[in-house]
């Protein structure tokens, strides 16, 4: 049987994880980087999904 506690996913106890995520999603807002809009990152992702698929098919 699994667990659904978010922490079982990294192997930490639940506040542990909770305090990796927040120091995450922390260190995301704070990136001087410009943002990547959707449609160029969804594009990024097919293509790297593609060429993977691309690979198997050899």
């Amino acid at each position: 049987m699994t667990s659904d506690a978010p922490g079982t996913a990294q192997g930490l106890p639940d506040d542990e994880y909770d305090a990796w995520f927040r120091a995450k999603v922390q260190r995301a807002l704070q990136d001087p980087r410009p943002s990547i809009p959707h449609e160029e990152a969804m594009a990024h992702v097919t293509a790297a999904i593609q060429a993977i698929a691309d690979r198997r098919k050899r």
